[in-house]
Parts: C-alpha cells; sequence; structure tokens
C-alpha cells in the first residue's frame, strides 16, 4: 500500500488534472443509457438487404442521437445511436457522449478510467480538504480586512495627528497594527501554511 499525500500538492494536482483529462468526457451516469444498432430498415419498417436502409431497430424512439459507422457484431456498418428512455443495467455506467464507461460483467473498459475511479476517493477527500482549508483562509481575510476598514474609519480620519494616534496619547496605531497582522496572513497565505 502506498502512502497517500495528505495535502494538496502541485504535483498531486497535476496528477489529478492528468487522469481527469485522460478519462472518458463526463458527464457520466448510472445505467446503460444507450442502444446502438446497425441500419438494416426501410422509412417504412421493411427490412433492406445490400445497402439503402436508413433506419435502425431503435429509430421509433425518435431521432438518433449519433450516426456512423459502428462495429455490429463483428460486421462494420452504418449504424445508429439511441438514448434509452429506460436505462438497464444499474452496475453499469455511461457517457453523456453514448460510450460505456462499465458494466457489471466486464468491469471497466478503459485503463485511463480505472485509474480515474481508483483515485476518486483519495482526490476527492485531498480537494475538499483544500476547499476548506481555502473558505477558511478567505474568511480570515475578509474579517481582518472589515476589522481595517471599521478601524480606519475612525483611527485615520484625523489629519491634525496625521491620522495616527488620533487621540494624542502616544500609543501605537491600531490600524497599523492591523495592518501588520493582515500582511503576515497575507505572508502566510503565500508560503503555503
Amino acid at each position: 500500500m502506498t502512502d497517500r499525500p495528505t495535502e494538496l500538492t502541485t504535483t498531486r494536482e497535476e496528477d489529478i488534472r492528468t487522469r481527469l483529462g485522460a478519462a472518458t468526457p463526463g458527464p457520466w451516469e448510472p445505467g446503460d443509457v444507450w442502444l446502438t444498432a446497425g441500419l438494416i430498415f426501410s422509412a417504412t419498417g421493411e427490412r433492406v438487404e445490400n445497402g439503402g436502409a436508413t433506419h435502425c431497430a431503435y429509430c421509433h424512439l425518435g431521432p438518433p442521437s449519433w450516426s456512423g459507422r459502428r462495429d455490429i457484431n463483428g460486421t462494420v456498418m452504418p449504424a445508429h445511436q439511441h438514448r434509452n428512455p429506460e436505462p438497464y443495467d444499474e452496475h453499469a455506467v455511461s457517457s453523456a457522449g453514448g460510450e460505456l464507461i462499465a458494466y457489471e460483467g466486464g468491469g471497466i473498459l478503459r485503463t485511463e478510467d480505472v485509474q480515474f475511479v481508483v483515485n476518486a476517493r483519495e482526490d476527492v477527500a485531498l480537494l475538499l480538504t483544500e476547499v476548506e482549508r481555502l473558505r477558511a483562509q478567505l474568511e480570515a481575510a475578509e474579517e481582518l480586512l472589515k476589522q481595517y476598514v471599521d478601524l480606519a474609519a475612525v483611527t485615520h480620519k484625523y489629519p491634525i495627528t496625521g491620522g495616527h494616534d488620533c487621540l494624542g496619547e502616544n500609543h501605537s496605531c491600531a490600524g497599523c497594527a492591523l495592518a501588520k497582522q493582515a500582511q503576515e496572513h497575507l505572508d502566510r497565505v503565500r508560503e503555503g501554511h
């Protein structure tokens, strides 16, 4: 068993992007939702031999979502693909592009999709942890900015004292202290902490 990273490094992010780019395009959905058949019928439903067919066995479902040439039972022929109104095989996964990703008897069909699925558990957990971390940093930055703006509205409006230590009590400027705190926070964010 390999050790899994606990934070989203640049390398890990690149790995996730590579797996995502190599996987079958989505969206994916449960069930075998596509019906593919060769063109063997006329528009009136008569079986046509030796070419000239314009319809497949599923054309009664409406216009095809895809039309082209496909290997149908060992013969490459003109074919249509239709969306099945009642998907079957609840253990299958289909892509919106008309591809079968996985099915119960055969598993996941492409190696790239296997890698995507196998790593998804850890990838999603890492990405969610990163989202939480970034949200916390954003909330902290927003709160500091809010405090700074609120304080600046009070302490930096007296020009006679240069806007600092407006009460003349020789105190350090709270606005400047908050600005320093905000800068330290931004420095930590840039360093990745």
